[in-house]
């Protein structure tokens, strides 16, 4: 019988990550389930340049479950492989340095995989976060297994990686991550560890998710898409599934303008419009004769009266949605 109070062990990759480390160390540090250790992984070479490490030390002098471990800063892999080796815990949890948990997000991971012995990984639903902390809106996923099955064959996701919380023991089993498939290491995993059970999600958002503006070149993305191509290749052979490799559609990537217009837009649609006028202005600023800044403005100012006041400004707009 496992033990009342198992030991969760959180693993966390940092570098030059000064601005968020802080608190999401603390919503580790923080949750509802205090039984747990936090190996934090702080990339240390010539070009880390941050006080990441400074600060975690000052974090892990006030609280024992957090264990500082430097490595050079290699490929991302080699700092989870670390991790897991380092792991005490029958339970693995993955979350990154800019990342925020929910209180109750191990606690509800944790109750949900004991009662699901089938299940050997769970990730859950995110909020969207910004560089600066402001809510742009939902990401809700599949909690399904057989359609999460469907779609990581497709290399479609599935899983958000730094929500999952992983059994130990299946994760040793499949042989942790592979260096082999850097950029769609997470995908390749999920698909070996669906492979010995299954993987789903708690449909309820349990972490909030920051992303960033900083733009993805199209030599990464290809890169990326190669990567995933060949894990997905990989498990074909290991399934005797015959036929070329069928990826479903991955989305190119955006510039930064692009992306400031989709966060915009979504926080627009889930009633964020503090978040959406902040976009609006910033568009507006580099961009002041475009009309997509101007009529972000009127609905995040205007909400359900957002076509009247953009007709009242230009004379001319019908409202159809964001081009």
């Amino acid at each position: 019988m496992p033990p009342e109070y198992p030991l969760i062990s959180v693993i966390l990759p940092v570098y030059n990550a000064e601005r968020y480390v802080r608190e999401a160390v603390e919503s580790i540090l923080r949750q509802t389930y205090q039984t747990l250790e936090l190996i934090a992984l702080i990339a240390v070479d010539d070009d880390s340049t941050d006080s990441s490490f400074e600060i975690l030390e000052e974090l892990a002098a006030a609280d024992d479950r957090l264990r500082l471990f430097t490595r050079p800063s290699k490929a991302c892999t080699q700092a989870l492989n670390l991790g897991i080796d380092l792991a005490r815990g029958d339970w693995i949890a993955r979350m990154d340095a800019d990342d925020i948990a929910f209180p109750q997000r191990f606690e509800e991971q944790l109750r949900y995989l004991q009662n699901h012995e089938s299940v050997v990984a769970v990730g859950s639903s995110v909020i969207l976060i910004d560089g600066d902390g402001d809510e742009i809106g939902e990401q809700l996923v599949n909690g399904n297994p057989q359609e999460i099955a469907d779609s990581i064959l497709l290399g479609m996701g599935g899983l958000m990686h730094p929500t999952v919380m992983m059994r130990t023991e299946a994760l040793k089993q499949v042989g942790g991550y592979r260096e082999k498939f850097q950029g769609a290491e997470d995908q390749d995993l999920w698909l070996r560890l669906n492979e010995i059970g299954e993987v789903t999600n708690i449909p309820d958002p349990l972490l909030y998710y920051r992303v960033h503006q900083a733009n993805f070149s199209f030599q990464n993305h290809e890169r990326c898409l190669d990567q995933l191509r060949a894990a997905i290749e990989d498990a074909y052979r290991r399934r005797g599934i015959a036929g070329p490799v069928r990826l479903g559609r991955i989305p190119p990537p955006t510039s930064a303008w692009e992306r400031r217009l989709a966060w915009a837009w979504s926080a627009i649609n889930t009633s964020r419009r503090r978040t959406a006028l902040k976009y609006a202005i910033e568009m507006i600023r580099e961009r002041p004769a475009c009309r997509n800044g101007w009529v972000v403005a009127c609905h995040a100012i205007g909400g359900k009266h957002a076509e009247w006041l953009h007709r009242l400004l230009t004379n001319r707009y019908t409202m159809r949605g964001p081009k």
